[in-house]
């Protein structure tokens, strides 16, 4: 097509394909670029190439997770024929062989995949007539007869994360301006190590040229993440073969903490020892067993025996009236108030753990009360009964190791009820007798009127 060919936002992918048997390409760009970008799986195949560019224009595929691209020339065709420069990113890419020939500029793969195979006996895997750039990107290039990566310019490799693997007839890798790694420490190049500029080509450790080489960073930089401790160094570097050559030992402020290992996660993970090999950067992690003993839950008081009152004390031990508690005392009893107090385990003891008496948050003084043994029983004195007011009182018993806590209530003195008399004796004066026989006297008169009266009015009627 004249002008860019532009395939952008393809997400369910798709071919394009070009099977004349005359000739011909997959995509044909003669006056601009071809840009592949954001598309699903794209398959693009030509008789002769897959995609070809005339002088100076470029292909660009850009966040592409798969492409394949073939020419299906065996003797001179490629998957990518370039006629500027080509940049690769974000993307995953397959093709039978990359020609670029443009005489300036730079193509590049950044963060992407890249996988060539030579398409035809005389060709190098990546053939670039400019420079080269390749970083954080994992490169395979296999030529037949030639090169794995010939390029005129020079080729840049860069990102700790980079692997290129490259396979020749004779040389790996070459680089008419020469090979420049910019990793942060040395690198695997087949048998040697090194960074910075290695020359034109990789050779080995007795200066030969190789036909495999791999560059990629062997020499790691480990992170140690403590993990809430802490650790004389938060960073160690492994040697050449990935290893570190020991593994610290942090330490924690709480002395409770017991260090476990070091692991590849902050939680999980697989634990790192120290014949591990690293392949990458990396950050560890101290795991940590927290052996602080819990503090025990005490266990549920026992119920509270007929009598009640307050049970307190430590985590295992409680104290309690076990009479006594709510009783009420008279004013004016001379019989002392009584009260036990109980221990819950091993009540034996209680008498010998008893310690002192408070009535009202007033300590009793010995004259007050007294404590006898049988759990403790304790007899406070009507004396000082007398002399507290009336109404609810608070008592308390004190013990090493706790204490019970209850009440008591001082009532009124009883008002007794009135005694009836022993003896009653009527007392009578001289005129009182006297009276009295005249009254008796006439009734007795008044009872013989009658009788008499009664008498006669019988007779009258029988006659």
């Amino acid at each position: 097509g004249h002008g860019d060919v532009v395939i952008r936002n393809i997400t369910m992918g798709g071919e394009i394909k070009n099977e004349n048997t005359s000739g011909g390409h997959g995509i044909y760009a003669k006056d601009g670029s071809v840009i592949l970008e954001n598309n699903g799986p794209i398959l693009i195949t030509g008789r002769q190439n897959g995609i070809f560019t005339e002088t100076d224009q470029n292909v660009v595929i850009s966040s592409c997770p798969e492409v394949n691209i073939a020419g299906l020339d065996s003797t001179r065709g490629y998957g990518m024929q370039v006629g500027g420069t080509f940049t690769i990113q974000n993307s995953t890419v397959v093709t039978n062989g990359i020609q670029a020939q443009g005489s300036s500029g730079s193509s590049s793969i950044n963060n992407s995949s890249l996988t060539v195979n030579a398409p035809n006996t005389n060709s190098p895997g990546i053939s670039i007539n400019h420079a080269l750039t390749v970083d954080e990107s994992d490169v395979n290039a296999t030529g037949k007869e030639n090169d794995g990566i010939y390029c005129e310019g020079s080729i840049t490799i860069s990102g700790p994360k980079t692997v290129i693997e490259a396979v020749g007839k004779v040389r790996a890798i070459y680089a008419r301006d020469g090979i420049f790694i910019d990793f942060n420490s040395p690198l695997g190049v087949s048998e040697t190590a090194g960074r910075g500029a290695i020359g034109q080509e990789i050779k080995d450790a007795a200066g030969n040229q190789v036909s495999h080489a791999i560059i990629k960073k062997i020499i790691h930089t480990i992170t140690l993440n403590a993990n809430g401790g802490s650790v004389s160094s938060v960073t160690a570097t492994t040697g050449t073969d990935g290893k570190l050559a020991a593994l610290p030992t942090p330490t924690h402020t709480n002395p409770n903490m017991q260090f476990l290992g070091w692991f590849m996660a902050a939680t999980g993970g697989t634990q790192v020892t120290a014949g591990h090999a690293f392949t990458a950067d990396a950050t560890i992690y101290a795991h940590w067993q927290d052996n602080t003993q819990p503090t025990p839950t005490p266990p549920t008081p026992p119920p509270a025996p007929a009598g009640g009152g307050t049970e307190s004390g430590t985590s295992s031990v409680w104290y309690w009236f076990s009479a006594g508690h709510g009783q009420s005392w008279a004013k004016g009893s001379a019989v002392p108030a009584l009260f036990t107090v109980q221990r819950n385990v091993e009540d034996n003891k209680t008498f010998s753990l008893f310690g002192s008496v408070e009535i009202d948050g007033v300590r009793l003084d010995a004259t007050q009360y007294s404590a006898t043994a049988g759990s403790v029983h304790l007899s406070v004195s009507a004396e000082y009964l007398e002399t507290l007011s009336e109404g609810s009182h608070s008592i308390r018993a004190f013990f090493t190791d706790g204490f019970a806590e209850g009440t008591f209530v001082v009532t009124p003195a009883a008002v007794p009820a009135p005694a009836a008399p022993a003896n009653l004796t009527r007392v009578t004066s001289p005129q009182t007798a006297a009276a009295n026989t005249q009254v008796l006297t006439l009734s007795c008169a008044l009872l013989l009127l009658s009788l008499a009266g009664l008498y006669l009015t019988v007779r009258r009627s029988r006659h």
